[in-house]
This record gives C-alpha cells, structure tokens and sequence, in this order.
C-alpha cells in the first residue's frame, strides 16, 4: 500500500465533508443504514470529490494512480486498475486518455465489457483495463497482467481478495504486484 497524502485543495473539501458528516450525524438517531451512508461520503470524498460536488477538486489518490499507471505502461506492461466509485473510473480514463483504456462498469452493456476483456488479454494495442470492484471484482481472469493498482479497497477482506485474485492467478508465471 502507498499512503498518499492529499493536495491542500483536496485536504479542505474532504476536512468540509467530515465536517459535514458530523454535523449531520449529531441530527439524527444513527442506525446501520445512516451510518453506512455517512462512512460512504467520507469514501467519495477522497476516492473522487465529483461524486460529491461540482467544484473542480482533484482526487490526489487519482492523480497518483494515473502517474503509477504511466510508469508501468510506459514500460509496454499491462495495467489494471480498479475503484470503488463509477466516476473513478471515469476520471481516471480521462487522465490516462493516450493509452486507450477500456473500461468496466456498470455503464457498460455486459457484450462491451467481454469485447473489452477480450481486446486487452489478446491485443498488444489495449494494454489499460479501468474498472470497478463490484463489476469486475469476480469472474474474470487478467493473468497476462501483471500490475493491478487499487484506488480504493472493496468494504470487505474478502471483496479485496477476490479483486486481487483477477491477475493474482494459478496460471501466472510470473510476479504479480498490487498497488
């Protein structure tokens, strides 16, 4: 794991946030429901503040991941990164733009997400695969690559396990590295 710490920009909307968070939790009876929704907007805050406002606050977890898949992809690796949040996804495309990745989320129809599973395991032309845990966390394999960078974590171990397990397989012959 890398701790990345995040811009002062950043700091402050996430400082809001929990400032926010607490207010509102001083409000209302917590129970499971509420107080699972509350952990979320901290998670959405730093994962990627968009979910959360319009202000134009980058996510330095974001901009870090994007600078580490650069390194590896610039070597000709393939690279697999996978977020918790839909919108992740979709900045870290815009970021990594110039490598074509392919994407697998909830937005995409289940025949564009094979396509797109297909194009990077066989296609020396698709070497970044963007994605969330909950769409791609089980039930593909990736073990030609190599790198998978995780933004965030599943809210579970063993979502976590089954995340890593996508390029971490029986099959691989070679080192595995999760970031």
């Amino acid at each position: 794991y890398e701790i990345v710490e995040m811009s002062d920009e950043h700091s402050k909307f996430y400082e809001a946030i929990k400032n926010g968070v607490k207010e509102e939790a001083d409000k209302v009876h917590l129970n499971s429901s509420n107080l699972l929704a509350l952990t979320t907007r901290l998670r959405q805050a730093t994962a990627c503040p968009s979910v959360l406002t319009t202000q134009d606050v980058m996510s330095s977890k974001l901009e870090r991941c994007a600078e580490v898949a650069e390194e590896i992809l610039d070597t000709g690796e393939k690279v697999l990164i996978m977020c918790n949040f839909v919108e992740s996804v979709v900045t870290l495309s815009k970021l990594l733009k110039k490598y074509n990745p392919l994407l697998g989320t909830g937005l995409q129809e289940q025949g564009e997400i094979e396509n797109n599973v297909d194009k990077f395991r066989n296609s020396g032309n698709f070497n970044l695969f963007i994605c969330t845990h909950s769409k791609m966390g089980t039930g593909f394999s990736f073990p030609e690559c190599h790198y998978s960078l995780m933004t965030d974590t599943p809210w579970t171990d063993a979502g976590l396990e089954q995340s890593i397990d996508r390029v971490y397989r029986i099959t691989s012959d070679q080192p595995v590295f999760i970031k």
